[in-house]
Formats: structure tokens, sequence, C-alpha cells
């Protein structure tokens, strides 16, 4: 059964769990599998309940995009001033990345295809936007840059628009790759040994731990404690060794899951 993430409530708890666990909207993982399902049994050390406000889908996509998101955020270490360029920029990471990228005080230009998708990217605060569908889209990416180009490459798509946006990239500029790419250089670098820039694609998943109590839910990322939190604890992430789990409905699911890793740097069209 395919799955990595998902978010839904405890319909039931295991041997030695808190019963107050039973009820609670959550989202687990990593390391939660098989959560394309209605129902899945996850540990309880991958718990994290949800917070009141926030919807069980939108938990799930930021149990699963949001902590690859925010390990390529901060692997890129963008810096305000700084002018980000994010291929796929309407994606479910990239939505992401534009937020990331412009909380942090950057210039962001997302390049996306077709108005609707533009429309969204613009809505989620990038200062300007490219349909990498039209002819001369890097010639305005340029433009909207500055001219000297992109000081961060956040790249999505790979292929022949990222060759493009790398060389949209300023002397000494960070590009990090993620997504299908990282998928490409895996797939590389198990079948012919790698290519420069493998390093790339660092997996930092930790290990599935066997536990004999579970929870089942719809699965996020997760950390968990045998207390579930008191009403008034809003946010709160309990802690501790999770000797437990819960049975649950699925909210939401996503798939497997995304690895961060270091960008590389740029020197006269060449990575190093």
């Amino acid at each position: 059964m395919p799955g990595g993430a998902a978010a839904g409530t405890v319909l039931a708890v295991g041997e030695g769990v808190d019963p107050a666990w039973t009820g609670r909207r959550v989202v687990a993982g990593p390391g939660a599998l098989g959560t394309y399902a209605e129902q899945v049994a996850v540990p309880l050390d991958r718990l994290i309940p949800v917070p009141d406000g926030l919807g069980l889908r939108e938990a799930a996509a930021l149990a699963h995009d949001g902590v690859t998101g925010t390990g390529i955020a901060e692997a890129a270490g963008i810096r305000p001033g700084e002018r980000v360029l994010i291929l796929g920029a309407s994606g479910g990471m990239g939505t992401l990345l534009v937020q990331m990228a412009r909380a942090a005080g950057a210039r962001v230009v997302g390049a996306a295809r077709g108005e609707r998708k533009l429309g969204l990217v613009r809505e989620l605060g990038a200062d300007a936007v490219v349909d990498y569908s039209e002819e001369g889209w890097t010639d305005r990416a340029r433009e909207a840059l500055g001219g000297a180009g992109a000081d961060v490459l956040l790249d999505g798509v790979g292929g022949e628009l990222g060759l493009a946006g790398f060389a949209l990239t300023a002397d000494g500029g960070r590009v990090s790759a993620h997504g299908e790419v990282q998928r490409r250089l895996r797939g590389r670098r198990r079948g012919r040994g790698g290519t420069p820039g493998d390093h790339a694609a660092r997996d930092q998943r930790g290990p599935v731990r066997d536990g004999r109590h579970h929870a089942a839910v719809g699965a996020g990322p997760g950390a968990g404690g045998g207390r579930p939190p008191a009403p008034g604890d809003r946010g709160h992430v309990p802690t501790g060794p999770g000797r437990g789990g819960a049975r649950g409905d699925r909210g939401a699911g996503g798939g497997g899951q995304g690895a961060a890793h270091e960008p590389e740097r740029v020197r006269h069209g060449k990575s190093r």
C-alpha cells in the first residue's frame, strides 16, 4: 500500500496509550506507511495534533511538502534583498517556497505555466511571475531579476527548463533542485554511478520504528508522546518516547517523503 503522509481523526488507541487521544485530529509521519487507505495504523511517536482552525487537507499538505520545503529554504540560506527564481512555483512545493522566500525578505520571481497558475503565484506574494511556456521567458525572467540573475534558483522542474533557469543564476549564486529533479538524480546514481551534483540528493528521512502499539490515522510528520495535549494547549506538540498508537480515520493523505539537500554554487556557468 503506497502513501507516506496523511491527516485524520484517531478512532481507537492501542495498549498503554492514553485514551484521551481518541477523537483528536492529527497528522502522522514521516515513517507512517500505507496511508492511501481509509484507516491506517500509525506508531504514536509519529503523531502531531492538528491545531484548531487548520483543516485536515492543509495539515496533510504541510506535513508532507512543508517539512521538505523548510529544509530546502534553510539549506539555500535565503537572505533579505536576494533575488530568488522559483521554477514550478505553482506546485505543492513551489507555493510553499514562494511564501518562505518572501517571508525571508527576498525578491521572488515565480515561473509557472498558464495565467491561472501565475495568478496563484502572484496571490502568494511573488514580486514578478513568468510563463515558461512562452517564447522568450528567460529574457523576461532576467529582467524581473534585475538583469544580474538570480542569487538563488529553486528548481522543481528540471529538464530543459531547469537548464535555462541555471543559466539565469548569477555568478556565485546557489542552485537547489528538488522533486522530480531529485528523483532523476537518484535514478542516475543507482544506474550509472552518479553525475556531478548528485550529492544534492542527500536523504534526510528518519528511520521507521517497528512499534508494537500503533495509531491509525491519516498521517503527516510527527513526534509524539504518551499524553495528548490538553484542550488549552493549542499548537502544542507532545514529546517523549512514543509507546503505543491509535487507530483512526484518514482525512487526507500524501505520498512519499522528500529530502532536503545542500545547494550548489555557480561560478561562471559551472557548479562546484
